[in-house]
């Protein structure tokens, strides 16, 4: 009988974020489905960042990554330096000894790490066995990946890339200078170093193949639409609201657009008096002027309603009870709200940019991201009650993928590494 294949895959970006939202949610749902699968001996690893290496997951850690559960509260920006930290910093940056300080300050935090973590290290990389780079790893600070790839390369380690989407390498005006720099930096280091790349849609998969010429095809995995069952509410969250609603679900930031759902709202709040907008999703970065509307705005708190950190179950009565959902972002590597609101029989109307188009495979219309007037057209259309009825209607000839195909798929191409 053949011996599983081990996998690894370092989940630190998740289990430090304690979010449940994008990656976060997919790292977590694969993990879990590939988890049951017997042909696979699936390992999560977190990296030990004093010691650079990498270490098992306690039992506790394993709960809080399988679980739908946000476990804690994102921590919030680090806390600005005082004058006097400022002032060392920059001497030590003048004389150039901030190579010789960060070697002192990772000898001290290496000294911190105690016997029982360590009794939990990595110990071997055995030939022929995986390493899936399935979470979003650019954001472990201080750990030289490209350093860690050659040694798997050295072990006979397959390494498998994950791609989301390429967005920063494309648009990077959509994300923060750091951002941007270190995804380009862990780009070029993975899609150099794997053997096998993994993306979430053709539209993504196709920017990895133009990136990588000569290498296999990258497979495609269509990432699954549902929400915990077990996650149920026995009655109707105080955050759904009573009336009409649109419903716009991801991060705040520029890639999301939000600027349009909200431009469209203005306009079809002056003709249609009873209805709401919600928009679920925490504030990210370079949005200050999208987050000063939602703060400010004259119907904020009564028919616009921002809902961060909201749980499974929650989101799942807002896709259920919306009316119209939106996604009008410039570009998507996939699109999770998208499928997750088709899949629950919810119009939607979505933006023609990036591999939405694709997701919405004509179920749903798409439109430019930049036409504000076609967009409260096609939304304002949806608001009949006899138009979204048919829209619904075109829904039920959806089927919308499971989190269960998705990892048949990511299993079949890590079993594949043996050929």
């Amino acid at each position: 009988m053949t011996e599983p294949l081990l996998v690894r895959i370092d989940v630190t970006s998740t289990l430090r974020s304690g979010w449940r939202a994008g990656t976060q949610r997919v790292v977590s749902r694969v993990v879990r489905e590939l988890l049951a699968d017997d042909r696979l001996r699936v390992e999560p690893v977190v990296l030990v960042e004093p010691l650079r290496l990498h270490r098992h997951l306690t039992p506790d850690e394993l709960g809080r990554l399988l679980s739908d559960v946000e476990d804690h509260a994102p921590a919030g920006p680090p806390p600005e330096r005082s004058p006097a930290r400022r002032r060392v910093a920059g001497t030590i940056d003048a004389v150039g000894l901030r190579p010789a300080a960060r070697r002192v300050r990772r000898r001290i935090e290496a000294n911190k790490v105690g016997q029982a973590e360590r009794s939990l290290l990595v110990r071997d990389w055995p030939a022929g066995s995986v390493v899936l780079e399935l979470d979003a790893v650019w954001n472990v600070d201080h750990f030289d990946r490209s350093r860690w790839y050659r040694m798997l390369d050295e072990h006979g380690v397959v390494l498998v890339g994950w791609v989301n989407d390429l967005f920063p390498l494309s648009r990077p005006e959509w994300f923060t200078p750091d951002l941007a720099r270190v995804f380009a930096r862990h780009a070029d280091h993975l899609l150099t170093a794997a053997s096998r790349t993994l993306a979430i849609s053709q539209f993504t998969a196709d920017e990895v193949d133009r990136r990588r010429p000569g290498a296999p095809a990258t497979v495609v995995v269509p990432l699954g639409a549902e929400l915990p069952a077990d996650d149920a509410p026995a009655g109707r969250s105080a955050q759904v609201p009573e009336g009409p609603f649109l419903l716009v679900v991801g991060t705040v930031e520029p890639r999301k657009n939000l600027g349009l759902a909200l431009d469209v709202f203005d306009r079809l709040a002056a003709t249609h008096p009873d209805l709401s907008l919600v928009v679920v999703g925490r504030a990210g970065w370079s949005a200050d002027d999208v987050v000063a509307r939602l703060e400010r705005h004259p119907l904020a708190g009564t028919r616009l309603h921002w809902l961060q950190g909201v749980g499974d179950a929650t989101l799942e009565q807002l896709y259920r009870s919306a009316t119209v959902a939106l996604v009008p972002s410039w570009a998507e590597g996939y699109g999770l709200p998208l499928v997750e609101a088709m899949a629950r029989r919810t119009p939607v109307v979505a933006s023609s940019g990036g591999a939405l188009p694709e997701v919405a495979a004509g179920f749903v219309p798409v439109v430019a991201p930049d036409d504000p007037d076609a967009w409260t057209t096609a939304v304002g259309a949806l608001l009949d009650p006899v138009a979204r009825a048919g829209a619904v209607a075109r829904l039920e000839a959806f089927e919308p993928p499971d989190w269960a195909g998705c990892a048949a798929v990511v299993a079949e191409a890590l079993l594949s590494t043996r050929d």
